[in-house]
């Protein structure tokens, strides 16, 4: 009976089956990133947009397609020119308002990247901007892919 009071005190927790688990840190995470660009990233995940010429309920069909809760907005010449959520876009069908264009919706700021931005600048873009997703633009600000929160995770997890 002693034994087993004082055997577990003196391994003090370095047994094989208590080790503790790791986790990757922010500066793993920003190094892994730093090895990619906004428009590899944006390949994990299919593109999240829509026309402005397009209605509420053509959006919604296509989120839903996409298994998506935001999308882009580009306009006529392919730019993003904001954002909205399902959510949003739902309670307006749940309204009657479906057949309303896209370029008549409120829409949020969408923060954009160029494509050849870095990955960990995309990490810091969306610290510092809350969004849930990134438009990824060429050199003329016409939108080549979007990146969701969870598709960097999905590029770390498969390994870049």
């Amino acid at each position: 009976m002693i034994m087993s009071v004082l055997a577990p005190i003196g391994f003090k927790g370095k047994t094989p089956l208590s080790s503790p688990r790791q986790e990757p840190s922010i500066k793993f995470v920003t190094y892994e990133l730093s090895r990619s660009n906004a428009e590899e990233l944006s390949r994990v995940l299919p593109t999240v947009s829509v026309s402005e010429d397009q209605t509420v309920q053509e959006a919604v069909r296509k989120a839903d397609e996409l298994n998506t809760r935001v999308l882009v907005v580009i306009n006529r010449e392919g730019k993003p020119i904001g954002y909205s959520t399902v959510h949003d876009l739902f309670k307006m069908v749940s309204f009657g308002q479906g057949d309303v264009l896209m370029r008549d919706v409120f829409l949020m700021p969408v923060p954009k990247v160029n494509r050849f931005a870095s990955g960990s600048e995309v990490l810091d873009l969306f610290k510092m901007s809350d969004a849930q997703v990134i438009a990824v633009v060429d050199d003329d600000g016409k939108l080549v892919g979007t990146i969701l929160e969870k598709e960097v995770l999905r590029y770390l997890l498969r390994g870049g």
